[in-house]
């Protein structure tokens, strides 16, 4: 049972850390400061979000051990890691905080993976011992407490490290989610572009809506 504890873990943590692994980063940049409505209109043109596609991560258990999302732009980089998008955007918008907490989340994940792969190294090493000393002794029959209690500990470590490295991985696809969703609209306000009437106008330039007139209200005494 604890052998086929053992491989399931090593399947999932393996498919796991490699598919996190492959983050590719994309180099993206905003226009300078002062630029203009024509550059900035530009900007938006190369930095807009054209498409969004969806891979999931299958072992050869059939269980799903990992959901990427990646975000295809108007020049053609494919965004896969959120915090990439923090150079064109507001520092205090919907955004920047989603890849923040994305990538924080992710470095969690990979904390949980190494001490996942360390306690399944521990396993591997305990029971190599217990292996070397059956050969030593030439016996097989009554096998030392010390293995039970080493396999014990390993196993759960790496169970604990594997919850750890998927609760944390499952937090990171949410804010990388929610980064993308309003990404857009943190791009426009970062580059001072407003839609008005379904086009894309320099907010500078927008004219302010008018007030709605007053309505005076008037009273009347019936006699």
């Amino acid at each position: 049972m604890k052998s086929r504890i053992t491989s399931l873990l090593v399947a999932v943590a393996s498919t796991s850390l490699l598919a996190a692994a492959c983050v590719h980063h994309a180099d993206l940049a905003a226009p300078a400061p002062g630029a203009t409505a024509e550059q900035r209109m530009q900007a938006y043109t190369r930095l807009r979000p054209t498409a969004q596609d969806t891979l999931v991560t299958i072992n050869r258990h059939g269980a799903v051990v990992g959901v990427s999302q990646s975000l295809v732009l108007g020049d053609g980089q494919t965004v896969e890691a959120a915090e990439d998008l923090i150079p064109v955007v507001p520092a205090e918008s919907p955004t920047a905080g989603s890849a923040r907490r994305a990538e924080a989340a992710r470095h969690r994940a990979h904390v949980w993976w190494a001490i996942a792969y360390g306690a399944l190294a521990g396993e591997f090493a305990v029971l190599g011992a217990s292996m070397y000393q059956s050969s030593r002794t030439g016996s097989t029959a009554g096998i030392p407490s010390w293995f039970w209690i080493g396999t014990g500990v390993t196993t759960t470590g790496a169970l604990v490290g594997t919850i750890g490295a998927v609760v944390n991985g499952n937090e990171a696809g949410r804010e990388t989610r929610s980064a993308f969703a309003t990404y857009d609209d943190s791009l426009r306000a970062g580059l001072g572009l407003c839609v008005d009437k379904l086009q894309l106008v320099d907010c500078s330039t927008r004219p302010e809506p008018s007030a709605p007139p007053a309505i005076e209200a008037s009273v009347s005494t019936a006699r």
